[in-house]
């Protein structure tokens, strides 16, 4: 009974600090508030805390103020050592409030309290549809903490987040679209995470996002990406596919942009030659046959310019590829033209058939 009155000074201040340590959230640096004396009870109100998991922010500000109280014995300052690390791991564990979660992930505590802390506010935001806020939270979590132990999880948790905007179809701000934000968390996530579980799915996700804001040369590069990191992958003949008909949609004029048209001939030909069964031969066939097309188109063009230039030679050359092309490509409006012209040049030349230059 003799030692009731001496722990009730302690207790009773501790309960008169609390509030103002409450209003404060947590500091970066604890302020030693306490006396070696009064930690002992100080972690007693602690425990109990824990305990009960209730009061658990304003536990975990007096404990960290009593391990910042200077002249304790080695014994107790593990004590608190101990009772910090379980009362922090209580808030972790309980709260909802993701910004006492976050600002614990910016004080003086363990680096593996710290990282988790900072997940669980990631993953508290996401939940509450702060998507954007959980991503851009993870990526301070990164910055802080390099390599941390958590990143299999924080990987898990940007994928969610980035095929959850990736299949949102409404609006904010009247014309931004949410799924436009995706290519950002799936950007950082393939190149924070290369090893991620489902990277074939996040690149292909990129490359079509990429596509639908017509940044074509980004679109290309993610199916690239997944030829090279995911050649076995289901994606893949997909991705081999998407290509050439990414090089048709940039391609322009046929005047100027020929290699493209060659390019992607070729690669929709190889192609077919290695996957004449796949479910997509027939969207492939089709892309041919349009770069097929515009090939035909380009030597046409080709062939007219010599023939302003008044060289047999030039319209001969170009004319004779039109008509293979046309042919291939089976528009008879281009094969017309690509005969006419070796006929009218063979003429000009003195070769009737056009077989010379």
């Amino acid at each position: 009974m003799s030692r009731t009155p001496q722990a009730l000074g302690p207790i009773a201040l501790l309960l008169a600090l609390l509030p103002s340590c409450g209003a404060t959230r947590l500091a970066q640096q604890a302020e030693a508030r306490y006396t070696p004396e009064q930690v002992p009870a100080v972690l007693e109100l602690a425990r109990a805390a824990v305990e009960t998991q209730t009061d658990l922010e304003l536990a975990l500000t007096s404990v960290r103020s009593a391990h910042s109280t200077a002249g304790l014995t080695p014994e107790l300052r593990l004590e608190v050592q101990n009772v910090l690390e379980a009362t922090t791991r209580a808030v972790i564990a309980h709260s909802q409030d993701t910004d006492l979660l976050e600002a614990i992930m910016g004080v003086d505590i363990p680096r593996q309290l710290a990282v988790e802390a900072g997940l669980r506010s990631a993953e508290l935001l996401f939940h509450e549809g702060e998507r954007m806020g959980a991503y851009r939270l993870i990526k301070r979590l990164d910055s802080k903490f390099p390599q941390h132990h958590e990143r299999n999880a924080t990987g898990e948790l940007l994928g969610e987040i980035g095929f959850n905007l990736a299949e949102d179809e409404d609006s904010y701000g009247l014309i931004f679209k949410y799924r436009d934000l995706a290519s950002e968390v799936l950007e950082y996530l393939v190149m924070n995470y290369p090893s991620h579980a489902g990277g074939d799915q996040t690149l292909w996700t990129l490359g079509t996002l990429y596509q639908e804001q017509r940044e074509l040369d980004l679109a290309i590069e993610k199916h690239q990406d997944i030829l090279l990191w995911f050649p076995t992958s289901s994606l893949a003949p997909l991705a081999q596919a998407r290509i050439p008909h990414l090089r048709l949609m940039i391609h322009g004029d046929p005047k100027y942009d020929r290699a493209t048209l060659v390019q992607a001939h070729g690669e929709l030909q190889d192609w077919l030659n290695e996957y004449s069964d796949h479910e997509s031969e027939s969207v492939v066939r089709s892309d041919r046959l349009d770069a097929t097309r515009r090939l035909a188109d380009s030597d046409l063009i080709l062939a007219r310019f010599y023939a302003t230039l008044g060289s047999a030679a030039g319209v001969q050359l170009h004319a004779r590829r039109a008509l293979a092309e046309a042919r291939e490509g089976g528009d008879p409006s281009q094969i017309q033209e690509a005969d006419d012209l070796l006929r009218e040049w063979a003429e000009r030349s003195g070769n009737a058939d056009g077989t010379d230059t």
